[in-house]
């Protein structure tokens, strides 16, 4: 990471002198501060919310013995490859919608949205069915030699999952939409039901469906926050179809 920031500040001030830093940059202004900070703080409690989630699931997680233990830890690592480029797209489509709202450029960042959308669906869609015809392999990436009830329950995971990716794909970009815009509330309220349903699923699934209802947390989880942000985002669509490029706020949600 610091070779990053290195890197880039040598790139900066060769490639682009605009956003070179300069002494009268680093003054502190209260209303950016209030600005950063009604945004971040809210990002922030979302990010606790949902790794408290996540702490509640490996609870469960805990309880299944230790071949259920090792199978979702092989599983959740293939879950990463798979939300790395969903992840990566909504960051990008969060900047994107934040330059085009300042450019009163509304009508870019519905095709933005749209486009994100169906690039996000489409990989969630030919991951998912890679990763469950090809299971075994992605399981041997991280061990090559397990007993086959944990190959066997990792699958599992991979049905339950990754037949659902497409609705994480949508997550990820109407979340990333919303806080683009300068939302912080509504992804906030979607982290919390993130929270409810990560965790009552996995305790509930527990006791009546064992393996397959833990696994069941995440996508869970998942649509449960997606039923929040859909109509927060037809709401903001439309307020973008009627806004004058004249206007200068698209507020009050």
């Amino acid at each position: 990471q610091a070779f990053s920031v290195l890197y880039l500040v040598l790139y900066i001030n060769k490639k682009i002198p605009h956003f070179r830093l300069k002494k009268d940059d680093l003054t502190l202004d209260r209303e950016n501060l209030r600005n950063h900070a009604r945004l971040g703080f809210p990002m922030a409690f979302q990010a606790s919310i949902i790794a408290i989630g996540a702490i509640t699931l490996q609870v469960t997680i805990n309880k299944l013995g230790t071949e259920a233990i090792a199978a979702i830890a092989i599983a959740s690592k293939t879950d990463q490859l798979a939300m790395l480029p969903m992840l990566n797209l909504g960051l990008a489509l969060s900047t994107f919608t934040a330059q085009n709202y300042g450019a009163k450029a509304y009508k870019r960042i519905l095709e933005g949205l749209k486009d994100s959308l169906i690039i996000c669906i489409i990989w969630s869609v030919l991951f998912a069915i890679l990763l469950i015809f090809q299971h075994r392999f992605f399981s041997g990436i991280f061990i090559s030699k397990a007993d086959p009830a944990v190959f066997h329950l990792a699958y599992l995971y991979y049905l339950i999952n990754g037949s659902l990716y497409w609705i994480l794909a949508i997550l990820f970009i109407l979340r990333s939409f919303i806080q683009g815009l300068g939302y912080g509330f509504v992804p906030t309220l979607a982290g919390i039901m993130e929270l409810v349903m990560r965790a009552g699923v996995a305790i509930i699934g527990l006791l009546y469906f064992g393996f397959v209802g833990v696994a069941s947390a995440n996508p869970a989880a998942w649509i449960g926050s997606v039923l929040i942000l859909i109509p927060s985002s037809l709401i903001l669509i439309k307020k973008l179809k009627r806004q004058d490029p004249n206007e200068n706020e698209l507020r009050n949600l």
